[in-house]
């Protein structure tokens, strides 16, 4: 049976399963957009909801990651200000430095490259089951860690400070290659704190899910009522 979702937004972008809109509300929350899913959502882990078609609809206005992609299949950027990539070929170095764009969670605080590191070498923990971690293998020692052949740490994903991400590979890489993949809304940045408080329930309960995408989700009754409200912090400097 399908579902009525209703979305308190300003803008939402979800083709193919628009049905219709009804006037502004106050307080500048936007307009109230009604719509319906074929499936019932419940778990907005993007690690884990990333193959289901209905969740990736919503997840996508939840979380912003490095890159998103355009309808011609090309990335642009999203999360990623920009980014250098050096190669050595003699040393078998070959790293990426991106730098991300000042934006905050739907709680004011500000997204990190941590938050992204966190989030990937979450996947790739031999005691994390999810099939996303296939996406991260061209990173250095990232398959040798999934098959516990490693340590966690030895993966090559780091944070270098607040803005700066800096991952490693274990060979050349396409770099747009690459960027599609990061693309793929598993990939988005997860809060530590967040998720540690509550490994396995925080992904179904609005009280415990902040995100850094457009909106935020701000109430949720399962097979009934789900309600999306602009993200107040996104893409906004916090610190000036």
């Amino acid at each position: 049976m399908k579902r009525i979702i209703c979305l308190a937004l300003a803008v939402l972008m979800i083709c193919g399963v628009l049905v219709s809109c009804s006037t502004l509300v106050g307080d500048d929350k936007g307009a109230i957009i009604d719509i319906y899913l074929t499936n019932e959502l419940y778990n907005f882990d993007p690690a884990l909801a990333y193959t289901d078609e209905s969740m990736v609809k919503v997840l996508f206005q939840l979380y912003e990651g490095l890159t998103r992609l355009e309808d011609n299949g090309n990335w642009k950027k999203a999360m990623m200000n920009n980014y250098n990539y050096v190669k050595n070929e003699e040393k078998g170095e070959y790293k990426l430095t991106i730098e991300l764009k000042s934006s905050a969670w739907s709680d004011g605080r500000t997204v990190q490259a941590a938050d992204f590191v966190f989030a990937w070498k979450r996947i790739l923990d031999p005691e994390f089951r999810s099939d996303a971690a296939s996406l991260l293998y061209d990173i250095k020692n990232a398959k040798t860690a999934k098959f516990g052949d490693c340590s966690i740490d030895d993966v090559g994903i780091a944070s270098i400070d607040v803005y700066t991400l800096e991952v490693m590979f274990e060979h050349d890489v396409n770099v747009d290659d690459f960027f599609k993949t990061t693309a793929s809304v598993a990939l988005v940045p997860l809060r530590e704190d967040v998720v540690s408080r509550n490994a396995e329930h925080w992904a179904q309960k609005t009280s415990t899910i902040v995100c850094n995408g457009p909106f935020a989700l701000k109430e949720l009754n399962y097979g009934k009522l789900m309600r999306l409200e602009r993200n107040a912090y996104y893409f906004r400097n916090v610190d000036e």
